[in-house]
């Protein structure tokens, strides 16, 4: 009976995209395949590239009152977790090469939906900028912020179908601010402001 309950604890059904749209960006319903578990609403993304070190974790609530609608209805929090393997790793002290495994780092994000931004927060400017370049099913805004229902920062943003991706670091003329700067094109940052130069 113990092992017949371990298996039902671990099997999963595959979820078709189309009964995902509108509760996941289109990026993701491109990228990876939704299965769910058996037990409890949690829905896992795998990803379709074999090479890819990216896994989804979708945690479905009911809520009485949803933020966006103000009915009651289903939301989803998606986090991201990513598995970085070091490639260079420290000689020992004596110069000889330590033969361990080289330590697996996880770096954990939330999916922020910039649909629903209220009017005037940081969410709400950088959804008006982003949008004039590409649809915002297209554009994923991660936060290293655990709830991000209470607070959140915007650590990375994601644009897959124009090979961009940008992220935060400080802004040289203001300490207290923060810039997205593009991880593809050196030197170069998302900017809201025209400058006379």
């Amino acid at each position: 009976a113990k092992l017949a309950e371990v298996k039902t604890r671990h099997a999963e059904k595959y979820v078709s995209p189309r009964l995902l749209h509108g509760l996941l960006p289109q990026s993701l319903l491109e990228r990876f395949e939704f299965w769910q578990a058996f037990v409890g609403d949690s829905i896992r993304g795998y990803p379709r590239e074999k090479d890819s070190s990216e896994m989804l974790y979708i945690n479905l609530e009911d809520k009485n009152e949803l933020f966006a609608t103000k009915h009651s209805g289903t939301c989803a929090q998606v986090t991201r977790i990513t598995t970085n393997t070091a490639i260079n790793k420290p000689k020992s002290k004596d110069g000889i090469k330590d033969d361990t495994k080289p330590q697996a780092e996880k770096t954990s994000m939330i999916l922020l939906n910039p649909l629903y931004a209220p009017k005037g927060s940081s969410l709400y400017a950088l959804m008006m900028v982003l949008s004039r370049i590409e649809n915002l099913g297209h554009i994923l805004i991660w936060s290293k912020s655990s709830d991000a229902h209470k607070s959140y920062t915007i650590d990375l943003v994601e644009i897959p179908r124009l090979s961009l991706s940008f992220a935060a670091g400080d802004d040289p003329n203001s300490p207290s601010d923060a810039l997205l700067y593009s991880q593809d094109h050196a030197n170069l940052y998302v900017a809201n402001v025209i400058s006379d130069q």
